[in-house]
């Protein structure tokens, strides 16, 4: 019996050991549990976005903003980043696609980045930047106010952003383009007679000349004509991150739906849509091959009425 006790004492003291031994790894599991549970709580959906001249500071923030707050009971917290440092559109592209320092850009569809980004397809501006306005010399308004054809608007150079989707759509539309490197330079080079007109959305060139011209001294929107391109404004996120792009689709749907959308859209276009008087104007259509007509989506809410009617 003597010799068996040692035996059965060191059986206890391994069985101690390995209870021991347990419990320190459940209270491994549970920490990187605990660890886990608590990053994915405050870990949040990143907005980071380039801001350039063309970011519409107010209506942008505003629809993001609240698209994102919308879904914070399900998706969780969010921040918004906004970077203004200058790069070039290559260097921007593939930033974009890296994810890093910018993850999200608000620019026209083509097909082109629908394949590189995931596109969000809600039509931000509803249709609006179809309607392109034609901007001249003041002295030369008049002279172009009759045009009714594609064929006689081809006759003039246009001045237009080189990285532009609507520079690419009038090269292959057969116009005479004469690139611009900054969009701040369209309308003095347009003054120095590099070329005959610059166009601009509805929605852009009445706040540009306000700031180029406040007098209208040397600049007008030629009046009676505009230019009709189908180009809608998505949102286009990087395949970094999905689900930041499943968000602010959701996001905008909602908004849409109960009615938030359009009170943020007409409260901060309707001054320029009534400026434009776009009923009274005559529009010549020029074709997009950047972008496919059947992956445009053609639902009611998404547009305004008069651009619904040209997608049927």
């Amino acid at each position: 019996m003597r010799k068996i006790c040692p035996i059965l004492l060191s059986y206890k003291n391994i069985y101690h050991m390995l209870n021991e031994v347990t419990s320190i790894m459940k209270l491994i599991v549970c920490f990187f549990s605990l660890f886990i549970f608590c990053n994915q709580a405050y870990s949040k959906d990143t907005f980071k976005m380039l801001v350039n001249s063309h970011y519409v500071t107010g209506y942008w923030d505003e629809l993001v903003r609240e698209a994102l707050e919308i879904t914070a009971k399900e998706y969780g917290e969010y921040d918004i980043r906004l970077y203004k440092e200058v790069i070039g559109n290559e260097r921007h592209t593939a930033e974009l696609q890296k994810g890093e320092l910018v993850n999200v850009r608000i620019g026209v569809a083509s097909d082109e980045r629908q394949k590189m980004y995931i596109p969000v397809k809600i039509p931000l501006r509803k249709g609006l930047l179809n309607y392109r306005l034609l901007v001249a010399k003041k002295s030369d308004e008049v002279k172009y106010s009759q045009l009714t054809t594609l064929d006689e608007l081809r006759k003039f150079k246009f001045g237009l952003v080189d990285s532009w989707v609507t520079t690419d759509i009038l090269k292959r539309n057969s116009f005479d383009v004469v690139p611009v490197n900054d969009s701040g330079r369209l309308f003095g080079m347009l003054a120095a007679d590099r070329y005959d007109l610059t166009m601009r959305g509805t929605n852009e060139v009445f706040t540009e000349l306000n700031i180029d011209d406040p007098n209208g001294e040397k600049y007008a929107v030629v009046p009676n004509i505009g230019v009709y391109i189908n180009t809608p404004t998505y949102i286009f996120v990087s395949k970094q991150a999905p689900v930041l792009a499943e968000r602010l689709t959701k996001g905008l749907e909602i908004m849409l739906d109960n009615g938030q959308f359009d009170e943020i859209f007409y409260r901060w276009h309707k001054d320029h849509i009534d400026k434009a008087n776009l009923k009274k104007r005559f529009f010549i259509e020029i074709d997009n091959p950047t972008l496919t007509l059947d992956a445009i989506p053609k639902e009611k809410k998404y547009w305004l009425p008069s651009v619904l009617s040209k997608l049927e």
